[in-house]
Protein backbone atom coordinates (compact mmCIF):
# COMPACT_ATOMS: atom_id res chain seq x y z
CA UNK A 1 0.00 0.00 0.00
CA UNK A 2 1.35 3.34 -0.86
CA UNK A 3 1.84 6.25 1.83
CA UNK A 4 -0.95 8.70 0.15
CA UNK A 5 -3.23 5.57 -0.61
CA UNK A 6 -2.83 4.53 3.74
CA UNK A 7 -3.19 8.45 4.17
CA UNK A 8 -6.38 8.33 2.40
CA UNK A 9 -7.97 5.27 4.00
CA UNK A 10 -6.81 6.61 7.68
CA UNK A 11 -8.69 10.44 6.95
CA UNK A 12 -11.34 8.41 5.68
CA UNK A 13 -11.80 6.39 8.62
CA UNK A 14 -11.44 9.45 10.61
CA UNK A 15 -14.74 11.14 9.10
CA UNK A 16 -16.42 8.23 9.07
CA UNK A 17 -16.37 8.22 13.20
CA UNK A 18 -17.28 11.70 13.47
CA UNK A 19 -20.30 11.28 11.12
CA UNK A 20 -20.89 8.17 13.21
CA UNK A 21 -20.56 9.96 16.59
CA UNK A 22 -22.80 12.58 15.42
CA UNK A 23 -25.12 10.50 13.91
CA UNK A 24 -25.61 8.27 17.69
CA UNK A 25 -25.79 11.91 19.14
CA UNK A 26 -28.98 13.05 16.74
CA UNK A 27 -30.46 9.92 17.89
CA UNK A 28 -29.32 10.37 21.98
CA UNK A 29 -31.04 13.78 21.62
CA UNK A 30 -34.10 13.22 20.46
CA UNK A 31 -33.59 14.97 17.41
CA UNK A 32 -33.81 12.32 14.62
CA UNK A 33 -37.26 9.95 15.70
CA UNK A 34 -38.77 7.13 13.78
CA UNK A 35 -42.53 6.47 13.44
CA UNK A 36 -45.04 8.04 10.97
CA UNK A 37 -44.79 11.41 10.49
CA UNK A 38 -46.61 14.05 7.69
CA UNK A 39 -43.49 16.40 6.93
CA UNK A 40 -44.35 20.50 6.35
CA UNK A 41 -44.33 19.66 2.91
CA UNK A 42 -47.00 17.08 3.08
CA UNK A 43 -44.58 14.05 2.48
CA UNK A 44 -45.29 11.32 4.57
CA UNK A 45 -42.45 9.69 6.15
CA UNK A 46 -41.08 7.44 8.62
CA UNK A 47 -38.21 9.44 9.74
CA UNK A 48 -38.38 13.04 11.16
CA UNK A 49 -35.75 15.33 11.97
CA UNK A 50 -36.16 18.52 14.41
CA UNK A 51 -33.06 20.02 14.93
CA UNK A 52 -34.62 23.00 16.76
CA UNK A 53 -33.42 21.53 19.83
CA UNK A 54 -30.23 21.47 18.94
CA UNK A 55 -29.70 24.63 20.63
CA UNK A 56 -29.72 23.23 24.29
CA UNK A 57 -26.66 21.26 23.44
CA UNK A 58 -23.80 23.61 22.67
CA UNK A 59 -21.42 20.49 21.39
CA UNK A 60 -23.84 19.61 19.11
CA UNK A 61 -24.11 23.02 17.29
CA UNK A 62 -20.45 23.16 17.44
CA UNK A 63 -19.77 19.44 15.54
CA UNK A 64 -22.52 20.11 13.13
CA UNK A 65 -21.01 24.01 12.61
CA UNK A 66 -18.09 22.52 11.85
CA UNK A 67 -18.91 19.80 9.27
CA UNK A 68 -21.03 22.33 7.42
CA UNK A 69 -17.78 24.51 7.25
CA UNK A 70 -15.47 21.87 5.62
CA UNK A 71 -18.31 21.34 3.40
CA UNK A 72 -17.50 24.73 1.84
CA UNK A 73 -13.99 24.88 2.49
CA UNK A 74 -13.12 25.60 -0.64
CA UNK A 75 -15.96 27.98 -1.59
CA UNK A 76 -15.48 31.83 -2.08
CA UNK A 77 -18.02 34.15 0.14
CA UNK A 78 -18.59 37.41 1.46
CA UNK A 79 -20.97 36.86 4.03
CA UNK A 80 -22.95 33.31 5.70
CA UNK A 81 -26.57 33.76 6.54
CA UNK A 82 -28.28 30.89 8.08
CA UNK A 83 -32.30 30.33 7.46
CA UNK A 84 -34.46 31.37 9.84
CA UNK A 85 -34.64 29.61 12.71
CA UNK A 86 -32.60 26.48 12.75
CA UNK A 87 -30.04 27.63 10.48
CA UNK A 88 -28.82 30.77 12.80
CA UNK A 89 -26.85 28.74 15.74
CA UNK A 90 -24.68 27.19 13.10
CA UNK A 91 -24.23 30.61 11.33
CA UNK A 92 -23.67 32.19 14.70
CA UNK A 93 -21.17 29.83 15.44
CA UNK A 94 -18.75 30.29 12.02
CA UNK A 95 -19.59 33.69 11.88
CA UNK A 96 -17.91 33.96 15.34
CA UNK A 97 -15.08 31.63 15.03
CA UNK A 98 -14.21 31.96 11.65
CA UNK A 99 -15.01 36.21 11.49
CA UNK A 100 -17.25 35.38 8.82
CA UNK A 101 -19.57 38.37 8.58
CA UNK A 102 -23.62 37.30 8.97
CA UNK A 103 -26.65 37.92 7.72
CA UNK A 104 -30.20 36.98 8.89
CA UNK A 105 -32.80 37.00 6.89
CA UNK A 106 -36.28 37.81 8.18
CA UNK A 107 -39.42 35.83 7.86
CA UNK A 108 -41.37 39.02 7.40
CA UNK A 109 -40.52 42.26 6.59
CA UNK A 110 -40.76 45.17 10.06
CA UNK A 111 -43.32 47.21 9.69
CA UNK A 112 -41.19 50.07 11.19
CA UNK A 113 -37.94 51.77 11.35
CA UNK A 114 -36.13 50.56 7.68
CA UNK A 115 -38.35 47.44 7.17
CA UNK A 116 -35.17 45.55 6.29
CA UNK A 117 -35.91 41.70 5.35
CA UNK A 118 -31.99 41.76 5.56
CA UNK A 119 -30.54 42.44 9.05
CA UNK A 120 -26.19 42.81 8.86
CA UNK A 121 -24.08 45.14 6.38
CA UNK A 122 -23.50 44.28 2.92
CA UNK A 123 -22.19 45.43 -0.52
CA UNK A 124 -24.65 44.85 -3.76
CA UNK A 125 -22.58 42.05 -5.19
CA UNK A 126 -21.26 40.51 -2.53
CA UNK A 127 -21.86 36.47 -2.34
CA UNK A 128 -23.32 35.30 0.44
CA UNK A 129 -23.33 31.39 1.44
CA UNK A 130 -26.33 29.94 2.81
CA UNK A 131 -26.55 27.93 5.71
CA UNK A 132 -29.32 25.33 6.76
CA UNK A 133 -30.22 22.44 8.41
CA UNK A 134 -32.48 19.96 6.52
CA UNK A 135 -33.88 20.47 3.08
CA UNK A 136 -37.06 17.98 2.24
CA UNK A 137 -38.58 20.56 -1.13
CA UNK A 138 -36.31 22.60 -1.04
CA UNK A 139 -38.85 25.64 -0.26
CA UNK A 140 -37.60 27.56 2.42
CA UNK A 141 -34.01 28.21 0.02
CA UNK A 142 -36.25 29.38 -2.95
CA UNK A 143 -38.17 31.82 -0.74
CA UNK A 144 -34.93 33.14 1.49
CA UNK A 145 -32.68 32.88 -2.09
CA UNK A 146 -35.45 35.45 -3.96
CA UNK A 147 -35.47 37.70 -0.39
CA UNK A 148 -31.66 37.87 -0.86
CA UNK A 149 -31.37 37.87 -4.64
CA UNK A 150 -33.56 40.66 -4.01
CA UNK A 151 -31.63 42.99 -1.67
CA UNK A 152 -28.98 42.57 -4.48
CA UNK A 153 -26.74 39.99 -2.94
CA UNK A 154 -25.54 36.72 -4.70
CA UNK A 155 -26.34 33.48 -3.72
CA UNK A 156 -23.83 30.83 -5.21
CA UNK A 157 -23.94 28.20 -3.20
CA UNK A 158 -26.09 26.47 0.02
CA UNK A 159 -24.92 23.41 2.41
CA UNK A 160 -27.06 21.65 4.36
CA UNK A 161 -26.83 19.50 7.27
CA UNK A 162 -28.93 17.03 5.75
CA UNK A 163 -30.71 16.47 2.09
CA UNK A 164 -34.14 14.00 2.66
CA UNK A 165 -34.86 14.69 -1.52
CA UNK A 166 -34.13 11.67 -3.41
CA UNK A 167 -32.52 14.03 -6.14
CA UNK A 168 -29.95 16.14 -5.40
CA UNK A 169 -30.25 18.36 -8.08
CA UNK A 170 -29.43 22.09 -7.53
CA UNK A 171 -32.20 24.69 -6.12
CA UNK A 172 -32.53 27.24 -9.07
CA UNK A 173 -29.22 26.72 -10.60
CA UNK A 174 -27.85 26.87 -6.86
CA UNK A 175 -25.66 23.83 -6.18
CA UNK A 176 -26.56 21.95 -2.87
CA UNK A 177 -23.94 20.14 -0.30
CA UNK A 178 -25.16 18.17 2.08
CA UNK A 179 -23.17 16.61 5.12
CA UNK A 180 -25.79 13.85 5.21
CA UNK A 181 -28.38 12.53 3.24
CA UNK A 182 -31.43 10.50 4.40
CA UNK A 183 -30.00 7.11 2.58
CA UNK A 184 -26.71 7.72 4.98
CA UNK A 185 -28.96 8.07 8.02
CA UNK A 186 -31.21 5.14 7.37
CA UNK A 187 -27.64 2.95 6.80
CA UNK A 188 -26.06 4.48 10.20
CA UNK A 189 -29.65 3.85 11.87
CA UNK A 190 -29.56 0.02 10.44
CA UNK A 191 -25.88 0.16 11.69
CA UNK A 192 -26.44 1.10 15.21
CA UNK A 193 -29.05 -1.65 15.88
CA UNK A 194 -27.52 -4.46 14.66
CA UNK A 195 -24.24 -3.62 16.98
CA UNK A 196 -26.54 -3.36 19.76
CA UNK A 197 -28.79 -6.49 18.65
CA UNK A 198 -25.19 -8.12 18.58
CA UNK A 199 -24.22 -7.29 21.86
CA UNK A 200 -27.24 -8.42 23.29
CA UNK A 201 -27.62 -11.56 21.29
CA UNK A 202 -23.95 -12.21 22.63
CA UNK A 203 -25.40 -11.73 26.36
CA UNK A 204 -28.42 -13.86 25.94
CA UNK A 205 -26.02 -16.85 24.99
CA UNK A 206 -23.61 -15.80 28.31
CA UNK A 207 -26.17 -15.87 31.24
CA UNK A 208 -26.86 -19.25 32.22
CA UNK A 209 -30.44 -18.28 33.88
CA UNK A 210 -33.61 -19.10 31.72
CA UNK A 211 -34.98 -15.54 33.49
CA UNK A 212 -32.50 -13.77 32.34
CA UNK A 213 -32.54 -15.05 28.99
CA UNK A 214 -36.57 -14.31 28.97
CA UNK A 215 -35.64 -10.91 29.94
CA UNK A 216 -32.86 -10.37 27.48
CA UNK A 217 -35.42 -11.44 24.91
CA UNK A 218 -37.84 -8.23 25.83
CA UNK A 219 -34.66 -6.32 25.42
CA UNK A 220 -34.08 -7.25 22.30
CA UNK A 221 -37.39 -7.52 20.85
CA UNK A 222 -38.27 -3.92 22.04
CA UNK A 223 -35.03 -2.34 21.74
CA UNK A 224 -34.81 -1.14 25.44
CA UNK A 225 -32.63 -1.43 28.33
CA UNK A 226 -34.51 0.99 30.87
CA UNK A 227 -36.10 -0.64 33.54
CA UNK A 228 -38.54 1.69 35.35
CA UNK A 229 -38.01 3.00 39.06
CA UNK A 230 -41.69 3.42 40.10
CA UNK A 231 -41.15 4.90 43.37
CA UNK A 232 -44.73 6.22 43.87
CA UNK A 233 -46.76 5.75 46.42
CA UNK A 234 -50.40 5.58 45.53
CA UNK A 235 -52.01 2.63 43.72
CA UNK A 236 -53.59 5.40 41.32
CA UNK A 237 -49.74 6.95 40.94
CA UNK A 238 -48.15 3.90 40.15
CA UNK A 239 -50.78 2.42 37.74
CA UNK A 240 -50.94 5.62 35.86
CA UNK A 241 -47.44 5.89 35.59
CA UNK A 242 -46.40 2.09 34.07
CA UNK A 243 -49.62 2.85 31.72
CA UNK A 244 -47.79 5.53 30.32
CA UNK A 245 -44.19 4.18 29.79
CA UNK A 246 -44.58 0.37 29.56
CA UNK A 247 -43.99 0.78 25.96
CA UNK A 248 -40.52 2.31 26.69
CA UNK A 249 -39.41 -0.21 29.22
CA UNK A 250 -38.09 -3.79 29.51
CA UNK A 251 -38.87 -4.01 33.30
CA UNK A 252 -40.44 -2.46 36.31
CA UNK A 253 -39.51 -2.50 39.42
CA UNK A 254 -41.60 -1.83 42.46
CA UNK A 255 -41.31 -0.86 46.38
CA UNK A 256 -44.74 -2.21 47.27
CA UNK A 257 -44.48 -1.65 50.50
CA UNK A 258 -44.39 1.74 50.39
CA UNK A 259 -47.78 2.42 48.26
CA UNK A 260 -50.09 3.59 51.14
CA UNK A 261 -53.56 1.89 49.32
CA UNK A 262 -52.12 -1.31 48.34
CA UNK A 263 -54.73 -4.08 47.72
CA UNK A 264 -54.53 -7.03 45.53
CA UNK A 265 -56.15 -5.26 42.49
CA UNK A 266 -53.17 -3.17 42.08
CA UNK A 267 -51.35 -6.88 41.53
CA UNK A 268 -53.84 -7.69 38.99
CA UNK A 269 -53.87 -4.18 37.06
CA UNK A 270 -50.16 -4.36 37.18
CA UNK A 271 -49.83 -8.00 35.33
CA UNK A 272 -52.42 -6.62 33.23
CA UNK A 273 -50.28 -3.42 31.69
CA UNK A 274 -47.31 -5.49 32.09
CA UNK A 275 -49.11 -8.23 29.79
CA UNK A 276 -50.13 -6.05 27.52
CA UNK A 277 -46.45 -3.73 27.28
CA UNK A 278 -44.61 -6.79 27.17
CA UNK A 279 -42.13 -6.03 30.42
CA UNK A 280 -41.32 -8.05 33.78
CA UNK A 281 -42.08 -7.12 37.25
CA UNK A 282 -39.10 -6.74 39.78
CA UNK A 283 -40.01 -6.40 43.16
CA UNK A 284 -37.09 -4.37 45.02
CA UNK A 285 -37.46 -5.84 48.42
CA UNK A 286 -33.67 -6.49 49.37
CA UNK A 287 -34.45 -9.63 51.39
CA UNK A 288 -31.95 -9.77 53.99
CA UNK A 289 -32.84 -12.12 56.82
CA UNK A 290 -32.04 -15.83 57.72
CA UNK A 291 -33.27 -18.10 55.26
CA UNK A 292 -36.55 -19.14 56.62
CA UNK A 293 -37.64 -15.74 57.56
CA UNK A 294 -36.90 -14.59 54.04
CA UNK A 295 -38.55 -17.30 52.51
CA UNK A 296 -41.71 -16.36 54.64
CA UNK A 297 -41.62 -12.92 53.80
CA UNK A 298 -41.33 -13.96 49.77
CA UNK A 299 -44.48 -16.10 49.91
CA UNK A 300 -46.99 -14.87 53.02
CA UNK A 301 -47.84 -11.53 54.31
CA UNK A 302 -49.87 -8.78 52.60
CA UNK A 303 -48.28 -9.12 49.25
CA UNK A 304 -47.70 -12.50 48.75
CA UNK A 305 -44.73 -11.48 46.45
CA UNK A 306 -44.13 -15.53 45.37
CA UNK A 307 -47.47 -15.12 43.17
CA UNK A 308 -46.82 -12.07 40.96
CA UNK A 309 -43.07 -11.23 40.79
CA UNK A 310 -41.06 -12.17 38.38
CA UNK A 311 -37.75 -10.88 40.50
CA UNK A 312 -36.30 -9.74 43.34
CA UNK A 313 -33.86 -8.21 45.10
CA UNK A 314 -31.61 -9.57 47.90
CA UNK A 315 -28.53 -8.56 50.46
CA UNK A 316 -26.18 -11.46 50.97
CA UNK A 317 -25.25 -10.07 54.48
CA UNK A 318 -27.17 -13.40 55.78
CA UNK A 319 -24.60 -15.21 53.63
CA UNK A 320 -25.09 -18.03 50.95
CA UNK A 321 -27.06 -20.69 53.28
CA UNK A 322 -29.74 -17.20 53.05
CA UNK A 323 -29.49 -16.90 49.30
CA UNK A 324 -29.74 -20.31 48.58
CA UNK A 325 -32.93 -21.30 50.93
CA UNK A 326 -34.53 -18.39 49.24
CA UNK A 327 -33.99 -19.47 45.80
CA UNK A 328 -35.04 -22.92 46.58
CA UNK A 329 -38.40 -21.84 47.21
CA UNK A 330 -39.01 -19.24 44.21
CA UNK A 331 -39.40 -21.20 41.40
CA UNK A 332 -39.59 -19.26 38.42
CA UNK A 333 -38.56 -16.25 39.94
CA UNK A 334 -35.16 -14.84 40.25
CA UNK A 335 -32.76 -13.10 42.18
CA UNK A 336 -30.43 -9.75 41.64
CA UNK A 337 -27.99 -9.82 44.75
CA UNK A 338 -26.84 -6.10 45.62
CA UNK A 339 -23.07 -6.16 45.19
CA UNK A 340 -22.87 -2.53 45.09
CA UNK A 341 -24.49 0.65 45.28
CA UNK A 342 -25.03 4.03 44.11
CA UNK A 343 -25.41 5.68 47.61
CA UNK A 344 -22.84 8.16 48.72
CA UNK A 345 -20.47 6.23 51.83
CA UNK A 346 -22.39 2.82 51.47
CA UNK A 347 -20.37 -0.31 52.64
CA UNK A 348 -20.57 -2.50 50.35
CA UNK A 349 -16.99 -2.53 49.57
CA UNK A 350 -14.97 -4.14 46.98
CA UNK A 351 -14.44 -7.50 49.64
CA UNK A 352 -18.39 -7.84 49.68
CA UNK A 353 -18.57 -7.95 46.05
CA UNK A 354 -16.49 -10.31 45.50
CA UNK A 355 -18.65 -12.65 47.88
CA UNK A 356 -21.35 -11.62 46.37
CA UNK A 357 -20.35 -12.61 43.02
CA UNK A 358 -19.27 -15.94 44.39
CA UNK A 359 -22.81 -16.12 46.57
CA UNK A 360 -24.53 -15.39 43.27
CA UNK A 361 -22.41 -18.46 41.17
CA UNK A 362 -23.48 -20.75 43.66
CA UNK A 363 -26.65 -20.31 43.60
CA UNK A 364 -27.19 -19.64 40.39
CA UNK A 365 -29.32 -15.81 40.57
CA UNK A 366 -29.92 -13.80 37.82
CA UNK A 367 -27.55 -11.50 38.40
CA UNK A 368 -26.70 -8.18 40.28
CA UNK A 369 -27.68 -4.64 41.44
CA UNK A 370 -23.95 -3.45 40.55
CA UNK A 371 -22.38 0.02 38.89
CA UNK A 372 -21.06 -2.41 36.04
CA UNK A 373 -20.69 -5.60 34.28
CA UNK A 374 -19.46 -8.34 37.22
CA UNK A 375 -19.47 -11.67 35.63
CA UNK A 376 -20.39 -12.53 32.26
CA UNK A 377 -22.97 -15.22 32.92
CA UNK A 378 -25.00 -12.65 35.65
CA UNK A 379 -27.17 -9.81 34.18
CA UNK A 380 -26.26 -6.37 35.68
CA UNK A 381 -28.94 -3.66 36.36
CA UNK A 382 -27.34 -0.36 37.78
CA UNK A 383 -29.37 1.97 39.77
CA UNK A 384 -28.69 6.12 39.97
CA UNK A 385 -28.78 7.04 36.36
CA UNK A 386 -29.85 10.83 34.92
CA UNK A 387 -29.62 13.04 32.15
CA UNK A 388 -27.45 14.99 34.81
CA UNK A 389 -24.70 13.73 36.97
CA UNK A 390 -24.29 14.52 40.42
CA UNK A 391 -25.81 13.94 44.10
CA UNK A 392 -28.72 15.01 45.58
CA UNK A 393 -29.22 16.07 48.94
CA UNK A 394 -30.08 12.39 50.56
CA UNK A 395 -26.46 10.47 49.43
CA UNK A 396 -28.14 9.19 45.82
CA UNK A 397 -25.35 9.72 43.03
CA UNK A 398 -26.41 9.75 39.58
CA UNK A 399 -24.19 8.59 36.73
CA UNK A 400 -25.31 9.28 33.00
CA UNK A 401 -26.75 6.66 30.07
CA UNK A 402 -23.96 6.70 28.50
CA UNK A 403 -21.37 6.00 31.04
CA UNK A 404 -23.85 3.20 32.83
CA UNK A 405 -24.24 1.08 29.93
CA UNK A 406 -21.30 2.38 27.28
CA UNK A 407 -18.73 2.97 29.22
CA UNK A 408 -19.11 0.35 32.20
CA UNK A 409 -21.22 -2.00 30.56
CA UNK A 410 -24.73 -2.67 32.59
CA UNK A 411 -27.05 -4.71 30.95
CA UNK A 412 -29.71 -2.51 32.39
CA UNK A 413 -30.21 0.77 33.58
CA UNK A 414 -32.28 1.93 36.15
CA UNK A 415 -34.22 4.87 36.40
CA UNK A 416 -36.62 6.59 38.89
CA UNK A 417 -37.02 10.07 39.15
CA UNK A 418 -35.72 11.42 36.08
CA UNK A 419 -38.88 9.41 34.54
CA UNK A 420 -41.69 9.91 37.25
CA UNK A 421 -40.56 13.62 38.60
CA UNK A 422 -40.73 14.53 34.46
CA UNK A 423 -43.11 16.98 33.31
CA UNK A 424 -44.18 14.65 30.79
CA UNK A 425 -42.74 11.12 31.90
CA UNK A 426 -43.76 9.05 28.88
CA UNK A 427 -41.71 11.49 26.64
CA UNK A 428 -38.73 11.17 29.64
CA UNK A 429 -38.94 7.48 29.11
CA UNK A 430 -38.24 7.36 25.49
CA UNK A 431 -35.33 9.83 25.83
CA UNK A 432 -33.83 7.69 28.56
CA UNK A 433 -34.73 5.27 26.50
CA UNK A 434 -32.45 5.98 23.24
CA UNK A 435 -29.76 7.25 25.55
CA UNK A 436 -29.37 3.70 26.92
CA UNK A 437 -30.13 1.74 23.50
CA UNK A 438 -27.66 3.94 21.60
CA UNK A 439 -24.76 4.14 24.32
CA UNK A 440 -23.90 0.77 22.36
CA UNK A 441 -23.90 1.37 19.43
Amino acid sequence: MSAALGLGIHWLSIVFKKMESLVKRLYQCDIIKFGEFTLKSGIKSNIYIDLRTCVSHPKLVQTISELIYRKAADLHFHHICGLPYTGIPFASYLSTKYEIPMLIARKERKEYGTKKMIEGQFNEGDTCLMLDDVITSGLSIQENLAVLNEAGLNVENVVVLVDRRLHHEPIDGIPVRSVLNLNELKEYHRLFRERVMTHYKRRQEEVDCDMAKKLLQIVMDKETNLALSADVTTKEELLELVASVGDQVCLVKTHMDIITDFDWGLIEQLEELAKKHNFMIMEDRKFADIGNTAVLQYQQGTHRIIEWADFVTVHGIMGEASVAALAGSMGDCGIFLLAQASSAGNLLDESYTTNMIYIGNETHVSGFIAQGALDPSRLTMTPGVKLNPGVDNRGQQYRIPETVIGCDGSDIMIVGRGIYQAADPAKAAELYRKRGWFALA
